[in-house]
């Protein structure tokens, strides 16, 4: 069964009190009815949160970029920031970095190897539609983020 059926199974049974703790609360006593009532209402909302949590898709607001320094000489990258630049780079070894102003913007890290930088804020452009240094190391974009890109 589907985590989406599942979850809906679950909500008709809160809707209409048949789960095992409501059939365990039942009781002709007025106190206990109107106790039902207030918590068919909150585990109702509740799970109507959790279905919209379970099911949406995750907004990923940061661009996540993945680079291999040993796939040409030196540790230093190039991240081409164009357009409306206000953005911060956490360079994945502790540097975090504001930029507002456009251009390409270069890290050297101390070793080699795989590093994941995200970028967070506001960014149109990606690149400026000339070869710029290192973009030889980028092999991955996990995530383009909703930093506003409109172009790449």
């Amino acid at each position: 069964m589907g985590l989406r059926r599942i979850l809906l199974v679950n909500l008709y049974n809160l809707i209409n009190c048949e789960s095992p703790l409501f059939f365990s609360i039942k009781n002709p006593n007025a106190n206990i009815f109107i106790n039902n009532i207030i918590m068919k209402k909150l585990f109702t909302k509740l799970t109507l949160l959790f279905i919209v949590l379970a099911l949406s898709p995750a907004i990923q607001s940061q661009m996540i970029l993945e680079y291999n320094l040993e796939l040409s000489s030196g540790t230093t990258i190039t991240l081409p920031l164009y357009g409306t630049v206000n953005v911060t780079v956490d360079w994945g070894d502790g540097n975090t970095e504001p930029y507002t102003t456009t251009g390409n913007k270069n890290h050297t890290y101390a070793t080699g190897g795989t590093k994941a930088v995200s970028i967070s804020g506001s960014l149109t452009q990606f690149g400026s539609g000339v070869a710029y240094n290192n973009a030889d190391k980028l092999v991955r974009v996990t995530s383009f983020g909703n930093l506003g890109l409109t172009s790449l």
